[in-house]
């Protein structure tokens, strides 16, 4: 049989339907994610099985009285104090905060598709799967895609649980404006026998906290994104294992499966380089769960008569995250375990009682390691009463 021209096959493919739309999908991309894509599928998935409850203009304007009540308490509390005052929250649908994180979490995303990238077609093709070459054809025609698809499954899946913007603590853009994810209140509501304006003020505490950890000490922010991102740089995926993934994802169940377990496509592995990090990660995320925890638990009893019952509940719901929660928290090194939550509040109650909360918040040298989260005293030691 006589070889085949490449640019032949290419024009008689073009012919094909099926190969029209792929052609369109792929020729729609430009950089190492297809957010196209990605926008399509988590949209879709964060209305599936219909949209939830819609808020009015008195359920906003009820979350913006509860977060204007907690930014005075824990304002108070704390030491801690935006340089602008909440002047309004926004209260979200589903997909409405799917879009919202899509571009937020950009800057991330891409710079882990683009270390991802480097790997796969930039070192030594795996054995056994095809030349270099091909890989660098496969991986830069339909890597974009691949990870459009993951991230707008992982995004999607998220829309339908998280409750605000700091259900994933994670500073993005747009962090002056607060922002609750309706529908997932109502349902969380129902299903835990929560009194709803008792709720949403417990809610508005949370949030609160966490903006004025990113708002009220200016390092906070630039600290935590840095983290990350040396985090993303030293990251190793198995090249191997994923290219044996890609090929069972030629049916629709598969693609089925898929919707359900995002995490599964990607098989990350640990570097050492990554551990170091990771620790630093997680030390950092110690002290701001920690710290909301120990905030919350002063103004929360003060402010809510079901506090207790509400505190019991979303512990539940904490120790209950998905798979694909524990992947976008693996992904980004912040995945911080329960007995961890509980170590960075007993770490902020020990400097509360000193009444040195306040050191924690001068700069990213007065921060705890791994080993002084489980020991306050010895952070005390070097950074009190040194």
């Amino acid at each position: 049989m006589s070889d085949i021209d490449p640019q032949d096959l290419a024009r008689g493919l073009a012919d094909v339907p099926l190969f029209r739309e792929i052609q369109r999908v792929l020729m729609a991309q430009s950089g190492p994610v297809n957010w196209e894509i990605a926008r399509q599928i988590a949209r879709a998935v964060s209305e599936a099985g219909g949209v939830g409850v819609s808020a009015d203009a008195k359920d906003t304007e009820e979350l913006l009285e509860a977060a204007r009540i907690a930014e005075l308490h824990l304002t108070r509390l704390t030491g801690l104090e935006s340089p602008d005052a909440l002047e309004r929250v926004e209260v979200l649908d589903r997909r409405s905060w799917a879009d919202r994180n899509l571009d937020g979490m950009k800057p991330l995303i891409e710079r882990f598709a683009m270390r991802l990238g480097g790997q796969l077609t930039g070192g030594e093709s795996p054995a056994g799967i095809g030349g270099l070459p091909m890989m660098q054809g496969v991986m830069g025609a339909i890597g974009p895609f691949l990870l459009g698809v993951q991230v707008g499954f992982l995004v999607g899946y998220l829309s339908r649980r998280v409750l605000g913007q700091y259900d994933l603590c994670l500073p993005r853009p747009g962090d002056e404006t607060l922002y609750f994810v309706f529908p997932n209140i109502v349902a969380t509501e129902r299903e835990l026998e929560f009194e709803p304006q008792q709720f949403r003020l417990w809610l508005a505490l949370h949030e609160v906290t966490h903006h004025l950890e990113f708002k009220g000490a200016k390092w906070t922010r630039s600290h935590f994104i840095g983290l990350i991102e040396s985090f993303i740089d030293a990251s190793d995926v198995d090249s191997q294992q994923l290219l044996e993934k890609l090929q069972g994802f030629g049916s629709p169940d598969n693609w089925s499966y898929l919707a359900e377990h995002p995490e599964e496509l990607l098989p990350m592995m640990m570097t050492d380089a990554q551990r170091k990090v990771a620790n630093d990660i997680q030390a950092f995320m110690a002290v701001l769960e920690g710290f909301a925890e120990w905030a919350m638990d002063q103004a929360g009893r003060e402010l809510l008569p079901e506090f207790e019952k509400m505190r019991e509940g979303i512990n539940r719901r904490r120790v209950e995250r998905s798979s694909v929660e524990k992947m976008l928290e693996g992904l980004l090194g912040m995945d911080l375990k329960r007995e961890q939550y509980r170590q960075g509040e007993r770490f902020i109650r020990t400097v509360a009682s000193a009444d040195k909360l306040e050191l924690i918040w001068a700069g990213p040298e007065n921060l705890p390691d791994i080993s002084e989260i489980e020991n306050p005293a010895s952070w005390l030691s070097r950074v009190a009463f040194a």
